[in-house]
Formats: C-alpha cells, structure tokens, sequence
C-alpha cells in the first residue's frame, strides 16, 4: 500500500463532504459492489462516539475495517478507480473542523492486501468520471500560486488540477483538461477591466526583477 500526502486548496467547485455518511457515531450507508462484497459505514459497536467502515464478503467476513470519527462511502465506490478492471471501493474519513486531514483508502475488495492506496489531503478530493471513458479522474485545485506577488488568499490563482491512478501509482493527467483551463482563462480575463490591465502591464515592464528566494510562482514553475 502506498500513501500520498496532498496539501491543496479549497476552491468553491469542490463539493461537500458526502450527505450519507456516519458522524461521531450517527448515520450510516451500505453498498453493494460486484463479487458479493458489500462496502457500509456505521457506529462502533466498541467505541462510543466514532465510527466504523467495513467491507465483508458475502458470508460476513471482514476483509478490511477502519474506525474514525466521521467516515463516509465515496460515491465513486463501487467503480474502477485504478484502471484495473477490478472495482474499488473509496472510503474518506473527515477530521474536526479546522484541523488535518482528508483521507481517502482505495481499497479493491477480493486482493490479498485490499488497500491499495491512502491519499490524505488537506481539503475533499473528488473522484469522478469527467470525460465519460470509463476512466477516473481525482481533481481538485491547485494552491501553490496562494499569495503569488502579494496577492491576498481571496484573489488568489487556483488551478484545477486532474490525476488518474493506474495501479497503485499516481499521475497527473492535466493536460487533457486543457479546455476547462481556457473556460476559466477567459473568465478571468473577462473580470479584469482594460485600466488594471494596462496598469499590471505598465508595473511589470518597469519593475522586472528575478524572482525573490522562496517564490511559489518560481517553485511551481520549476517543478513542472
């Protein structure tokens, strides 16, 4: 089993965490997935006020379990997620506001080890079939351009950013969505009257200097 650590921003196109779920030992959800398996959230029987995930075989085996505070079914599950043609099953568990973090277990129900992969991330992932091909895209936004040239959090940049498991490795797919970034490109260039433009134009061709140690711009920028 691999984990990845993602430390991405909120942006408002990311959902919700999911309505069916189980919090602080209320609510519950069940799925029935291919193979006889059956994915569901509910209370701990053992731990007053956290909650249990579980995926069981047809005759009630458990073949993995965890227990959180707040844990739902991913409404991907029951999909292939990894391009296996195996479905998967994604279980997200959610701490207390304000605090770190989001965890998603990728787990393929029938292999010897069901966990495929941890993803744990400082704000919801979404797992979503957006082009129609039978292949799943994670997307969310991109928060390495938050506060880029004295920007506040609130103008900030943050781009979408897609990836697609393929086993248990993870790659970014981005550049299929190129679309999506010239829909966004354009609305933002739509929000910015001919005067601060002209102005922005004007301060950076009189005012160009490298880039000052420890730019987010210049870092992203290098590491793609």
């Amino acid at each position: 089993m691999k984990s990845v650590v993602l430390f991405l921003c909120c942006f408002a196109a990311i959902p919700a965490f999911a309505a069916r779920q189980c919090s602080q030992g209320n609510g519950s959800d069940r799925l029935e997935m291919p193979g006889g398996y059956v994915a569901q959230v509910a209370a701990s029987a053992d731990k007053p006020g956290q909650c249990r995930a579980s995926i069981t075989t047809q005759d009630g085996k458990t073949v993995y379990e965890l227990t959180d505070r707040e844990i739902a079914l991913n409404p991907i599950s029951g999909k292939d997620v990894n391009g296996d043609g195996k479905p998967d099953a994604v279980i997200e568990t959610h701490p207390a506001r304000g605090a770190c973090c989001w965890n998603y277990y990728v787990v393929t129900p029938g292999e010897e080890q069901p966990l495929l992969r941890q993803f744990a991330t400082s704000v919801p992932l979404n797992f979503e079939d957006k082009l129609g091909d039978g292949k799943v895209e994670i997307w969310t936004r991109d928060f390495a351009f938050d506060g880029v040239d004295g920007f506040p959090h609130s103008e900030s940049p943050f781009p979408l950013i897609f990836f697609r498991m393929k086993g248990a490795n993870v790659y970014n797919v981005s550049q299929l969505f190129w679309t999506d970034y010239q829909r966004e490109i354009e609305d933002a260039k739509n929000g910015i009257s001919k005067e601060d433009a002209e102005a922005l134009t004007k301060e950076e061709g009189e005012n160009a200097k490298p880039p000052q140690e420890g730019d987010p711009k210049a870092i992203h920028l290098r590491s793609v």
